[in-house]
C-alpha cells in the first residue's frame, strides 16, 4: 500500500481477546518454596548469555509456563499508530506492554520468577505467535534479557542473524543473533529469531562502561516534530543529551560537524549509516528513523547507534516505498544532514566501497543464508530464495551506482501532522456486514454479481449507496497473506473496496481480531488498470469470522465482519 502521512497517525488497532484451551494451572509454581537463602556467584562485569544460548546452528529450547489468564492478555495487547504518534504530543504517555510473571526452561535449564512481556509495533503484532521479551532474576550465569521475534516480517528465518553477523564482522557494537523453539503451557509455537538484549552486560562487552543511558527509536528522529517520541530503556533517564544532539543539527553545514562532533560519535555513525546502506537495511534509523538505539557512552559522552531489529535487511526498499538510492539512505535527519556536505558525501561513499570489499562475498553469503534458513522448518523457501537472489546481485549493483556521480537527495523534510479533518475524514464510523462468496486465484479481479455481499456503514461521511460483491483468494500484493476483497462498482467504472487480510497459515473458519498487520481491514480504490491499491482508511477494533473457509478454486466462503472505519481521505477524490 502507498505510505502517506495519514497513515502513520490515524491507526489504532485494539483486539478482543479469544478463548484458550483449558490447561493445568501451574501458578503454584511460578513462587519459589521458601527455604534458606543461598549466596549468588558475583555476576560477571562483562559478558551475557553464553554462547551456547545464541548458537546460529542450533535451536534452543524455550519452554514457558505462564497462567492462562495471563498469557490470554499478553497475547492480544498491540501497539498501535496511535500509541505511537498521539495527535497531542504535549500530554504524550508512551505504551509499554504489561510484564507477566512464569517459569521458564531454557535448554534444560530452570529459572523461576521470569518476566515475560510481548513486543513489536504494528507490523509483527500478532495474537498467535506474539514476539516476546524474557527478563531473568541475576543468577550470575549471564543470562539477563532474551529478546523473542517471531519473524513474521521475515519468513527465510536468515536476514536478522545474517545482518548481525555481518555488522559484528566490521567490528560495530551488535546483538549475538539465534534461534529457539518457543513452547508457552505446553503449546508449540515454532521458531523464533532470538536477538541478544541490549543490556548492561552486552554493552559492557562493547564498551568501557555499560551503565549509560540507551534509548530507543521507532519512527522517532532528532528533530522537534518526532523526538518526544524517542523512548528511555535504561541507565540515567535525563533527556538533555537528547535536546543537545538536536540543538546540533541545526547548526550550519559550515559548524555542524564540529557541534554535532561533540555530542555524536561521527566515526562510528558513519560506520553504522554506512552498514545499513550496504545491507539494504531500508527499516532502520538512515532510511525512516525506525529500529534502533542511541547509546550514551559514559566515557566519551557522546552518542553510539546501535542496530535493533534487522528482519528488513537485505531489501533495499520495499515495492511500496519508491525512490530508492542503492547507495545511500538519507531520510533520517543526521544521514541526510551529512549527505549535503560534499566532504562527507565522499567520505561515506569511501566507507561504503571499503566496507563493501571487506565482507561482501557472494557465494558465502548465499550458503550461510542456507545454513541460517535450515535451522527453521518453518522458512519459506520462496522467501529464501528471493533472499539469496539479492545477495547474489547487490555486490555489482552497488559497484556499478557507485561508478556514477553522486545522486543528489532532497534536504531533510520533518514529519508534520496530516491537514485538518475534511468532511471525509470524520473520524471513526461504525461498518459491519455479511458475505458469501468463492475462492478464486485474485480475489482483486472479482466482478460485479460475484457473491452475496451485504454491508452496513457509511464512506465519505454518509450511508454508501452502492452495492457489493467480492472474492477471497491469495492475496497478489502481500505473500503468504490470504484475502477477502469487497468490492463496489461507482458509475465511472472506478472501484472501492474493502480488502480483509488475513495471514494464510492461520485462514480459515472462526473469528480473527484486527491486530497490527497480522489481520487487518483496509479501505482501498481498486484501479481499472490492475496496479496494486492502496490504502485510504483501516477498519480496526473489531473482527472478520469465517463460517465456511475453502482454500481450493470454486470453494464457498462465507462469514461476517465488524469493526470501525476510520478514514483520512475521501473516496471521492479518486473517482473522478
Amino acid at each position: 500500500m502507498k505510505p502517506n502521512h495519514h497513515c502513520r497517525w490515524a491507526v489504532a488497532l485494539l483486539a478482543a481477546s479469544s478463548s484458550l484451551a483449558c490447561l493445568p494451572d501451574p501458578w503454584d509454581d511460578l513462587v519459589p518454596s521458601p527455604g534458606p537463602s543461598k549466596p549468588r556467584p558475583k555476576p560477571p562485569r562483562k559478558g551475557g548469555p553464553p554462547d551456547g544460548i545464541l548458537d546460529p546452528t542450533r535451536r534452543v529450547d524455550v519452554e514457558l509456563t505462564i497462567d492462562p489468564a495471563d498469557w490470554g492478555a499478553l497475547r492480544v495487547e498491540g501497539k498501535s499508530l496511535f500509541d505511537q504518534f498521539p495527535t497531542d504530543v504535549n500530554n504524550l504517555e508512551p505504551f509499554d506492554y504489561a510484564t507477566y510473571r512464569a517459569i521458564a526452561r531454557i535448554d534444560g535449564e530452570r529459572y523461576t520468577d521470569v518476566g515475560v512481556r510481548k513486543m513489536g509495533f504494528f507490523g509483527g503484532l500478532s495474537v498467535w505467535r506474539p514476539s516476546l521479551v524474557l527478563t531473568f532474576p541475576d543468577r550470575g550465569d549471564g543470562l539477563r534479557t532474551m529478546v523473542l521475534n517471531n519473524s513474521m516480517e521475515e519468513p527465510s528465518y536468515a536476514r536478522e542473524c545474517l545482518a548481525f553477523e555481518l555488522f559484528r564482522r566490521a567490528g560495530y557494537p551488535a546483538s549475538r543473533c539465534g534461534f529457539v523453539r518457543v513452547v508457552v503451557n505446553g503449546q508449540d509455537l515454532g521458531t523464533y529469531t532470538h536477538v541478544e538484549g541490549v543490556d548492561e552486560r552486552m554493552l559492557a562487552r562493547h564498551f568501557e562502561h555499560g551503565r549509560g543511558a540507551l534509548f530507543a527509536g521507532e519512527l522517532a528522529d532528532f528533530d522537534p516534530s518526532t523526538m518526544g517520541f524517542i523512548q528511555h530503556v535504561s541507565g540515567p533517564a535525563s533527556r538533555k543529551p537528547l535536546e543537545r544532539l538536536a540543538r546540533a543539527l541545526e547548526a550550519d553545514d559550515d559548524q555542524l560537524l564540529d557541534r554535532l562532533g561533540r555530542v555524536l560519535d561521527l566515526d562510528r555513525f558513519r560506520d553504522f549509516w554506512a552498514l545499513e546502506t550496504l545491507l539494504g537495511q531500508w527499516d532502520g534509523y538512515a532510511n525512516v528513523a525506525n529500529n534502533y538505539y542511541a547509546y550514551l557512552d559514559p566515557k566519551s559522552s557522546k552518542f553510539v547507534f546501535l542496530p535493533r531489529e534487522l528482519d528488513g535487511a537485505f531489501v533495499g526498499m520495499p515495492a511500496w516505498r519508491p525512490g530508492y538510492e542503492i547507495t545511500v539512505y538519507y531520510g533520517a535527519k543526521i544521514a541526510n544532514r551529512l549527505y549535503q556536505i560534499p566532504e562527507e558525501r565522499a567520505r561515506f561513499r569511501a566507507r561504503l566501497v571499503e566496507l563493501n570489499d571487506a565482507l561482501w562475498n557472494d557465494a558465502e553469503l548465499v550458503a550461510k543464508a542456507s545454513a541460517l534458513a535450515s535451522i527453521a522448518p518453518e522458512s519459506d523457501p520462496g522467501a529464501l530464495a528471493a533472499l539469496q537472489d539479492w545477495l547474489r546481485a547487490h555486490d555489482d549493483e552497488l559497484r556499478e551506482a557507485l561508478a556514477l556521480p553522486a545522486p543528489e537527495v532532497p534536504p531533510f523534510q520533518p514529519f508534520t501532522p496530516p491537514p485538518p479533518l475534511d468532511e471525509c475524514s470524520n473520524g471513526v464510523a461504525p461498518i459491519s456486514g455479511t458475505f458469501t462468496t468463492t475462492f478464486i486465484a485474485n480475489p482483486y479481479e472479482a466482478t460485479p454479481g460475484t457473491g452475496n455481499v451485504e454491508f452496513e456503514g457509511s464512506i465519505d461521511g454518509a450511508p454508501y449507496p452502492h452495492a457489493f460483491f467480492g472474492a477471497a483468494g491469495p492475496n497478489p500484493y502481500v505473500p503468504n497473506i490470504t484475502s477477502l476483497a469487497i468490492q463496489s462498482e461507482l458509475p465511472n467504472g472506478q472501484r472501492i473496496g474493502i480488502t480483509f487480510m488475513i495471514p494464510t497459515p492461520y485462514y480459515g473458519p472462526g473469528e480473527h481480531v484486527f491486530h497490527g498487520w497480522e489481520t487487518l481491514g483496509l479501505l482501498v480504490p481498486v484501479n481499472p488498470d490492475g496496479s496494486e491499491p492502496f490504502a485510504v482508511g483501516y477498519v480496526s477494533n473489531g473482527s472478520i469470522t469465517f463460517d465456511q473457509a475453502g482454500n481450493t478454486e470454486g470453494a464457498v466462503v462465507s462469514g461476517s465482519f465488524h469493526g470501525e472505519l476510520l478514514q483520512f481521505t475521501c473516496v471521492g477524490a479518486y473517482a473522478d
